[in-house]
C-alpha cells in the first residue's frame, strides 16, 4: 500500500470505519497522521482511550459517505475490515471532495483461514453469534462493487500472508472489536 500510494511519513490518512482503532495504530506505526473515522460511539470512544495520546491521532464522529473532512483534507482513504458497510455511490463522492480526483484508497481485509480446527470452531462460532456477520462478511464484496467505488476503475489487488499469534485476552479483544457480533454486556 505505502508502495502504491506514494505516501511518505506525516501525510494525512483518513482511516474509514477505524472501529477500535486496530488498524489506525498500524498507520501511525507507519509514520502517518491519522483521523479516525468512526460513526460507532462505544467503537471510537476506544479508539480514543487506545491512542488519543498519540500526537499524529484523531477520533471523529463520520462515515464513508459523510467524513465531516474538509476538501482535500486526506492524502489516503483507508478502510481495513468496513468496505462493507458503505453506500458507494455516495463514499466514492466522499472521497473524491476528500481527496481531490484520483485520490488513492486503500481497502483491506484480514481472510481468515477456516481450514484449521480452531480456525473452522472459530468461523462457526461468529455464523452461530454473529448478529449480522454471514450478511456483511467481507467475503461478499464483489469486485465490481470495489471497482464502482474507484474515480478510474483501476483497481490493484494484492494478497499479503499475515500471521497473527494472539494469547487469550488478545483473542478476546479482536473479536469484541468486530461490529457484527453483539457486545460486551450482551448475553449472547
Amino acid at each position: 500500500m505505502l508502495e502504491r500510494s506514494g505516501l511518505s511519513a506525516g501525510a494525512r490518512v483518513a482511516d474509514v470505519g477505524c472501529g477500535t482503532g486496530l488498524s489506525s495504530e498500524l498507520l501511525l506505526q507507519a509514520g502517518f497522521t491519522v483521523i479516525g473515522i468512526e460513526p460507532n460511539l462505544d467503537m471510537r470512544q476506544e479508539a480514543s482511550a487506545r491512542l488519543g495520546p498519540h500526537p499524529r491521532f484523531v477520533a471523529c464522529e463520520g462515515s464513508a459517505e459523510a467524513t465531516g473532512l474538509p476538501a482535500r483534507g486526506a492524502d489516503l482513504v483507508f478502510a481495513a475490515q468496513a468496505f462493507h458497510w458503505f453506500d458507494v455511490d455516495a463514499a466514492r463522492a466522499e472521497f473524491v471532495r476528500v481527496l481531490g480526483p484520483g485520490g488513492p484508497v486503500a481497502l483491506v481485509w484480514n481472510t481468515r483461514r477456516t481450514d484449521t480446527p480452531f480456525g473452522a470452531d472459530y468461523e462457526a462460532l461468529l455464523l452461530a453469534h454473529g448478529i449480522d456477520y454471514a450478511e456483511v462478511g467481507h467475503r461478499s464484496v464483489d469486485a465490481a462493487r470495489v471497482a464502482q467505488l474507484c474515480n478510474d476503475g483501476e483497481v490493484s489487488h494484492d494478497v499479503v500472508p499475515n500471521e497473527q499469534r494472539l494469547g487469550r485476552e488478545e483473542l478476546r479483544g479482536r473479536t469484541l472489536s468486530c461490529s457484527y457480533l453483539p457486545g460486551p454486556g450482551d448475553p449472547a
